[in-house]
């Protein structure tokens, strides 16, 4: 479908122009740029979904959890961990971790300020766990995102 009006015009030569200049039209448009990404893979419970730590324009971190599902706890919490997968619930449980949020299944697009000072060098991945039970639900281990 072609654009009809001037303002779409302009909105499609403009991304035209950015991805010509070799840069995708979102890193123009939108204040946060990805930083560490990961998909959730099944460890105790299936999972499923993305990890996305993002760095915004005045310097923040922002993980954003996309399109979350594992089985439900009321208990259950998202922390960042120093493990690159924690693919059980002793690599979890032994890794230093930084609590970010309850996990809330009902919301499909979390987004929770890190905490300042937090080095990108440290997290490594993303679990949700169970505090109650000492259980690693789903991980998601985080890589660069290279543009």
């Amino acid at each position: 479908m072609l654009p009809r009006s001037k303002d779409q015009w302009a909105l499609l030569l403009l991304t035209a122009a950015l991805i010509a200049l070799g840069k995708p039209a979102w890193m123009w448009a939108f204040p946060l740029k990805p930083m560490l990404q990961g998909e959730f893979h099944s460890v105790a419970h299936r999972g499923t979904g993305r990890a996305t730590i993002y760095r915004g324009m005045k310097g923040e971190l922002i993980l954003e959890v996309t399109n979350a599902r594992t089985a439900f706890r009321p208990d259950l919490m998202i922390y960042l961990l120093d493990a690159p997968d924690a693919a059980n619930n002793e690599d979890a449980a032994k890794a230093r971790c930084t609590v970010i949020a309850r996990f809330d299944p009902a919301g499909a697009n979390l987004r929770f300020r890190l905490p300042a000072g937090l080095d990108l060098s440290t997290p490594k991945s993303v679990t949700i766990w169970s505090p109650k039970y000492g259980v690693n639900f789903t991980t998601a281990p985080l890589r660069p995102v290279v543009y």
